[in-house]
């Protein structure tokens, strides 16, 4: 059969024999085949809906069904969403999605999908009535062609306006992706489907771990729903704008890889993937993808002022794009923050940052043990000169020209050159940026002022790791965790450079600490779980599995990555049906990776049954068309297409 998404309206042949779910190729929706092909089977399309004439159902999916109607009363064509009876069983549940459904119709913006209608049958079912998009959707426009930057500046800046007006009226819509925003006949976009908008009220309730991965924010993908604001849409919107631009997600993996490079990996700056893009682009779009909520944008409208001011004093036409590599960023009447922007550090602070030799002190007690063996005593200095030349001059000068975040942080220096923060935070925007011996010159400063910062020290560790000077980042990350215990993050850093090092036992200690200290953390088991898989102690890294499993708790998220992870174990050991059941469990807490699919169809092409092999592999193609198929089954699906 064909299954059309009801969130993007992309169209697939799918077999739903002995499914009962699938994921949407396009968008990553999960959609529920078991309820949509039984209830279309045995009700068909219905002929109204309320006062409205059903013309066609457009799509279905796990949350139910959507239709094209006609109102006859204003003569014109909408979209209503219908949401499957099971789900609104209960009559508190009913009301409140009324509720949630007139809180969207309040909702009057040009750039967002309105709200016409909401009701309920006499038969009890609801529905939501909105105006019906003659057109596409961004995720079809990304995989079909690239647009040149002018267009690209305007449809997010577009989005970024919509979203700004939603998040003033208290709604931050929490699935922010291309699928999501519509694209109408004439090119102008709308921001759509609102289904997992949350009232500012709720924030506090709200621990679940909503979204589409790719797209999720850091504070989604920990879990975190009560630090879910409009900044998350602005997270959300800067992948799509990534996206946009490099034609690629800043994320990419299975859903444990994905998730955990968006709440730790930093992103690869756009200009690294396409040098014509140009670098305000960039610096706006890095902007909004910072990890830290308090260096993101504070509001939707900061972004889009930003792309207007681009927009409107620099022409960013794909043609131009070849020659274009620096766009200069002015203030203008309606945004006082992009006079920021505009601010050109004199080159008498970068000779003073950098000219001579820059000293760090370490003159704190560090923590006895292995690790620490043949490091220098508490009384000892640990000096690290970090001669500056003209070529780093230069570099840094051309950075803070161009790039709005190290702009930023050396103004803030220059307002008060004891400001540790400023040196740090700039110190790991040019470790972003590649800039490794000013990274390290920023951050010996940092630590020369305070010593006292975990993080501080975190930073540095992960630059002289990057300088191949390993020994010198071992006790930087040993200082971070002597300051702070309590988070695993560093303990987790030290550890695989340990292993990097060839010092498996020190860094078993390491990992096993972090599950002792935080043992709710499924990353934590998960580490200790990987470590042991390397070292051939399969046994072990079960039990760290199981056991992260049995710990995991929702403020976490999803631990369907533990399921999978201990399935490839089971796998390697040979049991195949323990495999299928751990990737089955994934499968179904998190049903939009082609991977798991691919996994599972593995474990049964092991058991020669081939037919759940072809099914599995079937719908692995169908979410990332890059899976390999074995040989095997090759034939078989091929002539499956054909019969169909």
């Amino acid at each position: 059969m064909y299954l059309n998404c009801p969130h993007c309206e992309h169209s697939e042949k799918v077999d739903d024999q002995g499914l009962s779910t699938t994921a949407c190729p396009s968008c990553g929706s999960s959609l529920s085949l078991a309820n949509s092909t039984k209830s279309c089977r045995s009700m068909g399309v219905p002929r109204n809906i309320g006062r409205y004439q059903v013309e066609k159902l457009l799509g279905w999916g796990g949350f139910g069904s959507v239709y094209l109607a006609r109102d006859s009363d204003l003569d014109r064509q909408v979209a209503i969403k219908v949401p499957h009876l099971e789900q609104l069983q209960r009559e508190d549940a009913a009301k409140a999605y009324l509720a949630e459904a007139r809180v969207l119709a309040q909702l009057d913006h040009p750039g967002i999908v309105p709200v016409y209608d909401v009701g309920r049958t006499a038969d009890g079912l609801c529905y939501i009535v909105s105006k019906y998009i003659a057109g596409s959707d961004l995720a079809k426009l990304i995989k079909h062609s690239r647009s040149g930057f002018a267009e690209v500046i305007q449809i997010v800046a577009t989005v970024a306006e919509a979203l700004h007006y939603s998040h003033i009226h208290g709604l931050v819509h929490r699935d922010i992706k291309p699928a999501n925003i519509l694209i109408d006949s004439e090119g102008k976009p709308y921001v759509a489907d609102f289904g997992l908008a949350l009232n500012d009220e709720n924030f506090g309730d709200s621990g679940r771990h909503s979204g589409t991965p790719l797209y999720m924010s850091p504070e989604q993908a920990r879990g975190r729903g009560h630090l879910v604001d409009g900044r998350s849409d602005i997270f959300s919107l800067g992948v799509v704008f990534y996206e946009l631009l490099t034609g690629r997600t800043p994320f990419r993996g299975d859903m444990r890889a994905v998730l955990t490079q968006i709440a730790t990996a930093d992103v690869r700056p756009p200009r690294q993937c396409d040098d014509t893009i140009p670098p305000a682009i960039e610096q706006v779009c890095l902007k909004a993808l910072s990890k830290d909520l308090t260096l993101r944008y504070t509001t939707a409208k900061d972004m889009a002022d930003d792309l207007r001011c681009i927009l409107a004093t620099c022409q960013c036409d794909a043609t131009q794009a070849a020659t274009v590599r620096s766009l200069p960023v002015a203030a203008t009447s309606n945004s006082r923050r992009t006079a920021k922007l505009m601010v050109v550090v004199g080159v008498a602070l970068v000779v003073t940052v950098l000219t001579g030799s820059i000293a760090i002190l370490w003159q704190r007690e560090r923590r006895p043990g292995p690790v620490q063996a043949g490091a220098k005593t508490a009384e000892e200095t640990l000096v690290d000169e970090v001669d500056a030349s003209d070529d780093d001059t230069r570099l840094l000068t051309r950075l803070v020209e161009s790039n709005s975040m190290i702009a930023r942080f050396t103004e803030q220096i220059e307002q008060n050159p004891q400001n540790a923060e400023g040196y740090s935070l700039r110190g790991n925007e040019l470790r972003k940026a590649g800039a490794l011996t000013l990274s390290l010159a920023d951050l010996n400063r940092a630590i020369e002022r305070n010593d006292q910062k975990a993080i501080y020290f975190s930073n540095l560790g992960h630059t002289l790791r990057e300088l191949g000077r390993r020994e010198e980042a071992l006790k930087a990350f040993s200082a971070a965790i002597e300051l702070d215990r309590t988070d695993t993050t560093y303990l987790s850093n030290r550890a695989y450079l340990l292993v990097e090092m060839g010092r498996e036992d020190e860094a078993n200690l390491d990992f096993s600490d972090a599950v002792q200290i935080a043992p709710t953390d499924p990353y934590g088991w998960s580490n200790l779980g990987e470590f042991h898989r390397q070292q051939g102690k399969t046994d072990d890294a079960i039990a760290d599995f199981s056991e992260g499993i049995r710990q995991a708790t929702p403020d976490f998220g999803s631990a369907a990555f533990l399921y999978s992870n201990r399935a490839h174990v089971y796998l390697e050991q040979g049991d195949n049906d323990k495999a299928i059941k751990d990737f089955t469990t994934a499968i179904e807490q998190e049903p939009q990776l082609g991977s798991r699919y691919a996994d599972r169809g593995r474990a049964y092409f092991r058991q020669q049954d081939l037919e759940h092999a072809a099914a599995d592999y079937s719908n692995a193609l169908l979410l990332d068309p890059s899976i390999h198929v074995p040989d095997g089954l090759k034939k078989l699906l091929e002539r499956d297409a054909e019969s169909d």
